[in-house]
């Protein structure tokens, strides 16, 4: 009556009166389900937004933690390093891609996908946290022949999986302990396993691995697991993981061959 827009919902339906057919109209206010609707839109909006914040935050992090390290090291190297400054213009670029996402992420993107050669993308990996490693005792391990394991993929995306994977092997495990990185092929995959020799994860934990906000450490935000298994399911892969308590936990990830490098 004051000329305001209200929403309704309309139904309508046929019915028999004295031989006649008429038809029943019930028209309903909604707008109190309309608000609640939006409160809750609104409150999902503000949900992603804080979980893509974090991780932004998360994957931010890791490349900034190297630069300041392989910086630190620069200041106390009498000559400078190359393979140090290659190491954080590769980190500078990983920042600079992150950032170039999100300029996009509002859009739909397809993947741009290339031969890679997984073995290069593991020593670079393991390189990052060679300095880390000493510094925690821990001793890092690869076993993978001269043979180059090829997939197709985005070489930032299949580093960041690597570099999660490990870096939560290392805060895994305890001083004196180790970390195996292992690359070998398997039927038409190659197989990728991250082994730590730390306390292991409670089965009841297991099924929640790759969750967002879920995480087995202190000051985790479980990021890192979600994005690394987006990821590898968006290169056509499968992760699992195995874990037993007071022994360790054991990623594995399997990638499809490459079909340009087949045989």
């Amino acid at each position: 009556m004051d000329g305001s827009t209200i929403p309704v919902e309309i139904t309508a339906a046929p019915f028999h009166f004295h031989d006649e057919t008429l038809v029943q109209m019930i028209i309903r206010d909604v707008s109190d389900r309309k608000e609640a609707e939006e409160r809750m839109m609104q409150s999902e909006k503000l949900s992603v937004i804080g979980e893509l914040s974090a991780g932004i935050v998360h994957e931010i992090r890791n490349p900034l933690t190297s630069i300041k390290g392989f910086l630190q090291l620069l200041k106390s190297e009498p000559v400078v390093n190359k393979d140090y400054i290659n190491i954080i213009t590769s980190e500078v670029d990983r920042i600079e891609e992150i950032a170039n996402e999100l300029l996009y992420f509002t859009k739909p993107k397809g993947e741009h996908f290339s031969t890679q050669d997984l073995v290069v993308i593991t020593k670079e990996a393991l390189f990052l946290f060679e300095t880390e490693a000493f510094k925690r005792k821990i001793s890092l391990h690869l076993h993978a022949d001269e043979k180059s394991r090829f997939v197709d993929g985005d070489k930032t995306q299949l580093k960041q999986v690597l570099i999660n994977l490990i870096k939560n092997a290392i805060e895994a495990t305890p001083a004196g302990g180790h970390v195996y990185v292992c690359l070998s092929n398997r039927d038409a995959y190659v197989q990728l396993t991250v082994r730590d020799t730390g306390s292991g994860i409670p089965k009841q934990q297991l099924e929640k691995l790759g969750q967002s906000f879920f995480t087995t450490k202190e000051k985790g935000t479980g990021l890192g697991l979600m994005v690394t298994f987006n990821i590898v399911k968006n290169h056509n892969g499968t992760i699992h993981v195995q874990s037993e308590e007071q022994k360790g936990t054991t990623f594995t990830v399997l990638l499809p061959l490459s079909k340009e490098r087949e045989g």
